[in-house]
């Protein structure tokens, strides 16, 4: 569905890797390190992290919060994340590998599962002559695969506590009270009371985004409300989410923008386009990108290799020398030359320069005028959210705050079991 499809899985932090691990049942509250219990608000803001083989989350200052006992876990929306059970784990040989796939196809047709091999082995099956009536043993040699499931999703509240039972292939944020799901291989919402409503017609489905999500019926993408109710035909060949009261669609091979009712307020021209940012909107045309306002005007012209959302007054651009940042005159204010970016949120943005043997590219933060406030030392790192920014080094997963510093950084030994 031009960007929809698959992304649904669970709106995880960008590092997060599936474990084929086990897992326990038993609920485990809101705790710090010392193990007392911990009073959470319902409106606070959790952070993800890993500790062994398994997922939780801590808070602003770096407490835990929820213990990790999670085998994939998503972000906080709306008081509740998406998280997974634990996978099921079925072993076969390269004889019987195509119909376990096809068994896990047609009964979980959206969960994701990945195969590996495990060795190598002897199948031996003996068999009587009928003339001579001797038995007689062949040997064959087979390949052994795992074939690792992924577990179930749910949500839970910021307690911990699992508030709508495990039951999706793939599940997305919640946004005014709803959320995207995959159920038994239908599309469909679920409420915040963990009432759902499926619609086999929706062969595809986006994230709720001002009130809406796009849905795939037959070959065409429409809208839905957050009621289930169809409210835009399906006439699209693609479709984004709505921002701003704009949404990006697709007709035949170019893209434009509808409103909230379906409207087309912006002509299909563009090849390419983002979505609205501070009243403008990145797009391409003739293979280079450029700017327009929500009339459709042309507000920076299309010269730039790639572009991003404007946010806090600046946008990224790529250039012949990198990457650098424009205000909304298309000045520089930060001249190209990183080798990649995020948008500035909460008043920073990653930054992607060469380590000193350049062999390898690593990641910090700069602030609105250049000034590299955090060393370019991670391999990974995710933007900032109310304070903190995920990053990743030999150590694992940790959160640093605005300044740099380290609030958080996995325990060189944990046991999840």
């Amino acid at each position: 569905m031009n960007g929809y499809s698959g992304e649904l899985r669970l709106n995880l932090i960008g590092i997060a890797v599936l474990l084929a691990v086990g897992w326990f049942m038993i609920h485990v509250g809101p705790t710090n390190v010392q193990g007392n219990t911990v009073k959470t608000d319902s409106n606070e803001f959790l952070y993800p992290i890993q500790l062994g083989e398994k997922w939780g989350f801590i808070d602003q200052s770096g407490r835990i919060r929820i213990l990790p006992r999670f085998d994939e876990v998503g972000h906080f929306s709306e008081g509740l994340a998406g998280v997974a059970g634990p996978k099921r784990v079925f072993s076969c040989t390269n004889k019987t590998l195509q119909a376990l796939i096809d068994s896990i196809a047609q009964t979980e047709p959206d969960l994701p599962f990945t195969i590996e091999e495990t060795g190598m082995g002897i199948d031996i099956t003996s068999s009587r002559d009928s003339t001579t009536h001797q038995w007689q043993s062949v040997k064959d040699v087979t390949t052994n695969y795992r074939v690792l499931v992924s577990g179930l999703i749910g949500y839970i509240d910021t307690t911990g506590a699992v508030v709508i039972p495990m039951q999706f292939a793939q599940a997305g944020l919640f946004s005014g009270g709803v959320a995207s799901i995959n159920l038994h291989g239908n599309w469909g919402l679920v409420r915040r009371t963990g009432n759902t409503k499926i619609d086999s017609l929706w062969l595809d489905m986006g994230p709720f985004s001002e009130g809406k999500a796009a849905v795939l019926v037959g070959e065409k993408c429409g809208y839905i409300d957050s009621g289930g109710t169809l409210v835009i035909e399906p006439r699209f060949d693609g479709a984004h989410e709505f921002d701003e009261g704009l949404a990006g669609v697709k007709i035949g091979n170019t893209w434009g923008f509808i409103d909230t009712s379906g409207t087309p307020v912006i002509p299909a021209t563009f090849e390419r386009v983002k979505r609205f940012r501070e009243g403008f909107v990145a797009a391409m045309q003739d293979g280079r990108w450029g700017f327009v306002n929500r009339f459709g005007t042309t507000v920076i012209e299309f010269k730039y290799n790639n572009a991003g959302n404007f946010s806090e007054g600046l946008a990224w651009v790529e250039t012949e020398d990198g990457f650098g940042f424009i205000d909304r005159k298309d000045e520089f204010v930060i001249p190209p030359q990183y080798h990649g970016v995020s948008d500035f949120s909460e008043g920073l943005a990653a930054v992607g320069v060469y380590n000193e043997a350049k062999s390898k590219i690593k990641w910090g933060f700069i602030d609105k005028t250049g000034i590299l406030v955090v060393t370019a030392t991670y391999d990974k790192v995710r933007a900032f959210q109310h304070g903190l920014a995920a990053v990743t080094d030999e150590r694992g997963l940790c959160y640093i705050d605005r300044t740099g510093t380290l609030v958080w950084v996995p325990p060189n030994c944990y046991d999840s079991s």
